[in-house]
């Protein structure tokens, strides 16, 4: 399928993929893009894009507890629509003060986008 702005919608098995005019591959999967909580913080505005072979988790990490959280070492399970494991991505939250939001960004080497969903565990 392709539309007039020289953007293509790819159907997968676990999402949707559209593709942009320089290449840019961009999931769609509204369950990927929901809103997460993990150790009280809220991570939402999630984009997970690849490009030249690199994908690339993006998100927006709120603190809207009353407490500054120290860094955490994270994994982010990426999920097909049946809940499977398709991959872990290695990840870093910073330190974020209380009320403070901040970005969270964990890349790999191999194209991911088409997952359904993912989760955050902390990396121990």
């Amino acid at each position: 399928e392709s539309n007039t702005d020289g953007q293509t919608t790819q159907n997968t098995i676990e999402g949707t993929v559209q593709t942009m005019s320089d290449g840019t591959k961009l999931n769609t999967s509204t369950k990927l893009n929901e809103e997460k909580e993990f150790k009280g913080l809220k991570i939402g505005n999630i984009q997970l894009t690849n490009k030249n072979n690199k994908t690339q988790l993006i998100a927006d990490v709120t603190n809207p507890t009353q407490n500054d959280m120290q860094a955490m070492l994270i994994k982010i399970i990426l999920l097909d629509k049946s809940g499977n494991e398709i991959a872990r991505i290695g990840g870093r939250i910073s330190p974020i003060k209380a009320g403070q939001t901040m970005q969270l960004s964990t890349s790999a080497m191999i194209d991911y986008t088409g997952a359904y969903d993912f989760k955050i565990i902390e990396n121990k």
